[in-house]
């Protein structure tokens, strides 16, 4: 039997860093032709549900609707292809 020890740091650096969060918005177009420029169907965005997050809360895995099709695509990859 193993047991898993955590402990929960509170690093107060983290937060006051320029990107700890962001917000991106756009119409539902405006996305979606980001999306068909990295490949994947685009048209107009309908719907956008993060499926799973990581340790740290961020979007592992969004699934993204798109009036060409549907696609999930992982977090990280999602952020990049917006900006």
């Amino acid at each position: 039997k193993t047991t898993q020890l955590r402990k929960i740091v509170q690093d107060r650096f983290c937060r006051e860093a320029p990107n700890f969060n962001w917000k991106w918005t756009a119409e539902p177009n405006e996305l979606g032709a980001k999306l068909k420029a990295a490949g994947h169907p685009g048209g107009f965005v309908t719907r956008i549900k993060v499926d799973a997050r990581t340790e740290s809360h961020r979007a592992q895995k969004v699934e993204i609707e798109t009036t060409e099709g549907r696609i999930v695509i992982n977090g990280n990859d999602l952020r990049k292809i917006v900006g």
